[in-house]
């Protein structure tokens, strides 16, 4: 009797112990992973993205739709080469990698090169999709960049809701393809399959 007695208690405190682990874990005013504040579909270097699919992000906690919206770009690579270009043949924006450091470049690239779409919420704001106005090119690279502004929105919100990690930057411990120098932005690449 006494060997079941023991059994039970031991039982009740790992229940115990189950219930306020699980009862927690919606609380993100611990320390959090800093690279799960933001998730992105598809993943970085993704292949086969269907050309009518929509990217998504996913927040950890509701963000400014206008900040994330506005420094939210989607760009072919085929594009950007300086022969598309509307405004001057020979621009000098045909590598990507050099144009993100290059602000005015970037800035350029964003308002006249830019995939066309739209943003679609949800309604607590920590999930966007954002489909194009017509589908994407088939087999073909793309790149999404998200810039400083909104860069700095997330830190602030993973800051305002005690997010951070010790390290303190947050987002500079995102896995994502590319991130400044100064890890102001990041960016994501992926290829449509070929239909």
């Amino acid at each position: 009797m006494e060997k079941s007695n023991k059994i039970i208690v031991a039982l009740m405190l790992l229940s115990l112990a189950i219930f306020y682990g699980c009862s927690n874990m919606g609380n993100n005013t611990t320390n959090p992973t800093p690279a799960n504040f933001l998730s992105i579909s598809p993943t970085n270097n993704s292949q086969n993205f269907g050309i009518n699919d929509a990217v998504t992000l996913q927040f950890a906690a509701p963000v400014d739709t206008k900040t994330i919206e506005s420094n939210f770009v989607l760009i072919s690579q085929k594009d950007i080469a300086d022969s598309t270009c509307p405004i001057s043949k020979n621009m000098g924006h045909s590598d990507i990698n050099k144009d993100m450091m290059d602000t005015t470049m970037m800035n350029h690239l964003k308002i006249t090169h830019h995939t066309g779409g739209n943003f679609k919420w949800n309604s607590d704001r920590t999930k966007c999709e954002f489909k194009s106005d017509s589908s994407l090119k088939p087999d073909t690279d793309y790149i999404m960049y998200m810039g400083t502004e909104m860069m700095d929105h997330m830190k602030f919100i993973m800051s305002k809701n005690r997010m951070m990690n010790g390290g303190g930057m947050g987002m500079m411990d995102c896995e994502y393809g590319n991130k400044g120098l100064d890890k102001t932005y990041i960016t994501t690449r992926f290829r449509t399959r070929n239909n």
